[in-house]
């Protein structure tokens, strides 16, 4: 056979892969991608015609054809969505804007932009706006719930109230309006929330079912803070014990609350403690808009070779020093009050009670009894000398002073596997019982610390908790 012989037979057998293979796959890929019914009849067509043409052995123009096919199948492909119905996929201009029953992809899910009033000085003299990235169904705008003192049926035990008023569409119809029946007061805390029942105009939820909008009003305050910090407070077994005080920047007396840090009582190290105000906006919101001094105090932990009996020695001093000094600080001990999350709660609890000149007490996810309902994954066993001299010795909920124990907040989450909420329930009943005043608050289904956290999904609903209390226990004149 010549060399133009051997070019005939593989020509041949090229043709026949084209045919019996490519080709009949080509058909049933228009298949398997869900082509419209008109598609796939014309690369039906275009099979059988590029067939023909194949066997008259012009197959320079049928791979030219099998190149146009694509250019003219692009400008109608259609496949069919997860609902059955066809959906499209449009060109224009450069790019492909893919489309799910008239919807875009990047509009699949209806979503908030921003908010007009954010954080905890919102300006309570402008208009409430949400703007959201499609356009508002304006019958579903009764479906949104706005409230004052806490979210909606959050926490529990809060005094929260619906915000009579109304919500409008904007001139944008991706922006909306809320009309309140009166006007926003100065250090109110509204809270708006999202559900799923609210919908885009196209009919799309909200994304998430549910989202929640919260900012504390601007209360006009603005006094300002310096914080000093003392590296030395004491020193004792080699170890350095220090204190953080932030004080407003004002000539009157300061109210102040002095703050006891949790971390599950490990940290610190063998020469040196460590000392914290509370995280997020607490601190600062105390001092700059309430005027009350925050004092962070260091203890003892286990990286100091520290014990409980050791650490309530340390803190103990912290509050000798606070009084001691409180000329200098301007601090007003007529208020003194002290706090303390997680860890730090069962020392500062049981140092209230036992210190007479201490007025206010605030817990935060705390355990006050290690005795009774103590189930949680903290405070087990006697590795920090809990138990010594005995778990009832270091509970406060047996050292309750009578007949007038610190006016109290507990704050805490139902969920909280750490410690267990009934710990709050239990020292906010025995406070009750000792004829004194304890205010308990529960967030519903909220795990340990994270909702109250730097931007936890509750953190300034606990703040706004904590700034009534003080208000209205302390007589603060602010708003």
């Amino acid at each position: 056979m010549n060399l133009y012989g051997s070019r005939q037979v593989g020509t041949q057998i090229f043709e026949r892969l084209i045919t019996t293979l490519i080709l009949p796959f080509f058909a049933l890929g228009s298949c398997m991608f869900g082509l419209k019914t008109e598609l796939r009849l014309s690369l039906t067509i275009t099979s059988t015609i590029m067939t023909r043409i194949l066997f008259v052995k012009n197959m320079w123009k049928c791979i030219m054809f099998m190149m146009l096919v694509p250019v003219f199948a692009n400008a109608s492909v259609c496949y069919e969505g997860p609902s059955g119905k066809h959906d499209s996929i449009e060109q224009s201009g450069t790019e492909n804007q893919k489309t799910r029953n008239g919807v875009p992809d990047s509009l699949a899910k209806f979503s908030l932009v921003s908010s007009s009033h954010m954080g905890v000085a919102a300006d309570y003299t402008k208009p409430l706006q949400l703007t959201f990235n499609q356009d508002v169904d304006e019958n579903k705008l009764k479906n949104i719930i706005i409230t004052k003192g806490g979210a909606d049926r959050e926490p529990i035990g809060a005094d929260t109230k619906i915000l009579s008023g109304k919500w409008v569409l904007s001139s944008t119809p991706r922006k909306i309006v809320f009309k309140p029946a009166q006007k926003f007061k100065p250090g109110m805390f509204v809270s708006i929330t999202i559900p799923e029942t609210f919908k885009s105009l196209s009919g799309v939820g909200f994304t998430g079912g549910k989202d929640l909008i919260s900012f504390i009003m601007d209360n006009g305050e603005k006094k300002g803070q310096r914080t000093t910090k003392i590296d030395t407070l004491k020193v004792v077994d080699n170890n350095l014990i220090p204190l953080m005080i932030s004080v407003p920047n004002t000539a009157e007396k300061h109210p102040v609350m002095i703050f006891i840090h949790g971390g599950g009582w490990s940290g610190g190290k063998p020469a040196l403690s460590s000392a914290s105000l509370p995280s997020g906006h607490t601190a600062s919101y105390l001092c700059d808009k309430l005027g009350v001094a925050v004092v962070g105090v260091g203890y003892r932990c286990t990286g100091s070779n520290g014990s409980f009996a050791k650490a309530k020695a340390d803190i103990e001093d912290a509050v000798k020093y606070v009084k001691k000094h409180a000329a200098e600080y301007n601090l007003d001990l007529s208020r003194l009050g002290i706090c303390g999350e997680s860890a730090g709660s069962p020392l500062s609890a049981i140092i209230a009670q036992q210190d007479k000149d201490i007025k206010y007490y605030i817990g935060w996810n705390g355990i006050y009894d290690f005795v009774n309902d103590n189930d949680g994954e903290f405070g087990q066993g006697n590795g920090y000398g809990q138990e010594e001299p005995s778990a009832e010795a270091n509970s406060a909920l047996f050292h309750i002073r009578r007949p007038s124990p610190p006016i109290t907040l507990l704050i805490h989450g139902t969920n909280d596997l750490t410690i267990n909420y009934r710990q709050s329930v239990a020292f906010d009943k025995a406070i009750k019982d000792a004829g004194g005043y304890s205010k308990l608050i529960l967030f519903e289904g909220q795990p340990h610390w994270s909702y109250y956290a730097p931007r936890g999904k509750y953190e300034l609903s606990t703040l706004y908790q904590i700034k009534d209390f003080l208000i209205k226990k302390m007589d603060l004149k602010v708003k």
